[in-house]
């Protein structure tokens, strides 16, 4: 129930326009019982010829149209448009509260999705080490469309049908009450089994949406990796666990299919006994002549009309229940507060001017060691060198620094201040990143170096493209800057990219450059290429270049060695040779002992 409360919160800016479909819901359930109404007295009318001046029908349409009292052989002409009148005014209706009920859902997914997007950019890194992109995709997309469904259509369909029963209820008590209370008799029995099958099926619904979350993370997971696919010759096995996938979300299927498929059916049967036990009584009632044919004929089509608008709102439950397991699993994320965020009236960052000094700081994740009791200290003008084998901690230190993830213990100071007490953005516009890993956008060129600073005008972005040695080959593509690069920048080489990444630094114009890894990933003519542009980059800045590759710390002013998550040596680069420790030993595995 609390997630129905969560879910009218996004309703509520749209109260007045949910008043007028209201209105309309009503006047459409009006002219429906008018017409059920009619029905016995228009095939009396019809087929017994009763006094035009005397009969039920007459009665009403005068309602509408007095002046038929003083001229009742004008009746005949009158009722036709009756008729139509009450037709265009139930059309009408309709309409209203079909487009207004449809744009408050629109409305509501809109705002939905925008707040769900909205708390995904502003978790932490870790919050991503525990969740795959393709479950966070599937609750943007899936999970936001069965809410739709939910609001647009089920809840529209929900109130009208609603209230159109209600009307015709009142209108079978007027008809005649007795009949009434014993036809509805089944309504009531009716409620029991609705109510235990929309539990069953929402506790269903929700492994359903579990289960298809699981199946767009394993594609995107293979689709992303089509590559090692293929190199691996991994088809097969791709293929099986896609399939198991399926499989768990089959067999959930299945489960809320015999729910749903039985569910109707028994609505249906619990609904005929009720209309059986009505004629039996009926006949009975007629026979001693205390109920006019006519007013049971209006009643059995009242009830007739009803078996619809029930049959729908016992159908829109499976719609609830669906929208509800999902909208469940998008409010997971849009309640969870970042684990990381400004503190209030957090300090703005103006300059850089001393350094950056790493006290005492350890970490770990899911009870696993990543560092222990770092201490390092970064001055400003200064480059500095990490290095360490694979999984040594070198990245982590990075996400420390840009405040991406918290110590456990141990602080971080930048010129002598905490970077817990720092705003976030602030903090994190003093650094530049160039990373092995290069994050592109599928946009063009132009808004991908963008990035690197909203603000800059086009001349600045032409400037830094120069900068990182791109312009050149930017102009030789058909559209320029303009060029779509595709998803994750599949069009580029991955010096290319490599060069783009370069080119958001340099518009960045942040004072600390940090490199992890940068050249990794390419070539050696690339990478020497690349160096250049790098050591362009790094003029007059600060620089932390984390790597594994030790030829490529040979000119930082001081270096630290990680192993087993602590920093077991550090010094220049010279030093560290001739201590001939880890770090010596690092060198001489990858030069083969020779100087370079």
């Amino acid at each position: 129930m609390n997630t129905y409360f969560k879910l009218l919160r996004f309703i509520k800016p749209y109260i007045p326009l949910f008043i007028w479909a209201i209105i309309a819901m009503l006047i459409l359930a009006l002219t429906t019982a008018i017409y059920s109404y009619l029905v016995g007295p228009l095939l009396k009318f019809i087929f017994v010829g009763e006094d035009a001046e005397k009969g039920t029908l007459f009665n009403f349409v005068t309602l509408f149209f007095p002046t038929i009292k003083s001229e009742p052989e004008r009746f005949i002409y009158a009722l036709p448009v009756f008729l139509l009148i009450i037709g265009l005014f139930k059309g009408i209706s309709y309409a209203v509260q079909f487009y207004i009920m449809g744009y408050i859902g629109q409305r509501v997914i809109f705002d939905l999705r925008r707040s769900l997007f909205d708390a995904i950019l502003i978790q932490d890194i870790s919050f991503f080490w525990d969740r795959n992109s393709g479950d966070l995709t599937s609750r943007i997309v899936s999970d936001c469309e069965k809410v739709e469904q939910s609001v647009t259509y089920a809840l529209s369909s929900a109130i009208r049908d609603t209230v159109q029963i209600i009307v015709l209820i009142g209108l079978c008590f007027y008809l005649d009450y007795r009949l009434t209370l014993i036809s509805f008799v089944a309504l009531i029995v009716a409620a029991i089994p609705l109510g235990l099958f929309g539990l069953k099926l929402k506790e269903t619904t929700i492994d359903v949406h579990n289960r298809l979350g699981e199946i767009a993370s394993t594609s995107n997971d293979y689709i992303n990796g089509i590559q090692t696919v293929h190199l691996y010759s991994i088809h097969s096995y791709a293929r099986k666990i896609f399939l198991n996938r399926l499989n768990d979300f089959f067999r959930n299927m299945k489960r809320s299919l015999f729910i749903r498929a039985i569910q109707s059916p028994v609505m249906e049967l619990i609904g005929i006994i009720g209309i059986c036990l009505t004629i039996i009584y009926a006949r009975e009632r007629i026979s001693s002549g205390e109920l006019k044919p006519e007013n049971f004929i209006s009643l059995f089509a009242t009830i007739l009309m009803m078996y619809n608008p029930i049959k729908n709102v016992s159908r829109m439950n499976n719609f609830f229940t669906s929208g509800i397991a999902g909208a469940k699993r998008i409010f997971d994320i849009i309640e969870k507060p970042p684990a990381i965020s400004s503190p209030p009236g957090g300090m703005i960052l103006h300059d850089f001017r001393k350094g950056i000094e790493f006290e005492s700081v350890s970490m770990s994740f899911q009870s696993r060691e990543i560092l222990k009791d770092i201490d390092m200290t970064i001055q400003r003008g200064h480059k500095v060198g990490i290095a360490g084998e694979s999984g040594s901690g070198k990245t982590t230190l990075l996400l420390l620094m840009t405040r991406m993830v918290e110590p456990d213990s141990g602080r971080i100071m930048i010129d002598g201040t905490d970077i817990k007490d720092m705003n976030l953005d602030s903090l994190r516009g003093i650094f530049s990143v160039v990373s092995q890993d290069v994050i592109l956008f599928n946009d063009t060129i132009f808004n991908n170096i963008l990035i690197g600073r909203l603000t800059a005008s086009r001349e600045e972005v032409i400037e830094a493209s120069r900068k990182a040695n791109l312009y050149e080959f930017i102009m030789s593509l058909p559209a320029g800057f303009d060029t779509e690069i595709g998803e994750r920048g599949v069009r580029l080489s991955g010096g290319e990219r490599q060069r783009l990444s370069i080119a958001r630094a340099f518009l960045k114009n942040a004072p600390i450059i940090i490199l992890d890894e940068a050249t990794s990933a390419l070539d050696s003519q690339n990478e020497i290429f690349i160096q250049r542009i790098l050591d362009d980059l790094m003029s007059s800045k600060t620089a932390v270049i984390i790597s594994h590759r030790i030829s490529f710390l040979r000119g930082c002013d001081r270096i630290y060695v990680l192993k087993d998550k602590e920093i077991c040596e550090q010094g220049s680069f010279d030093e560290l040779l001739n201590k001939n420790g880890i770090f010596s030993t690092y060198y001489k595995s990858q030069t083969n002992g020779e100087e370079i």
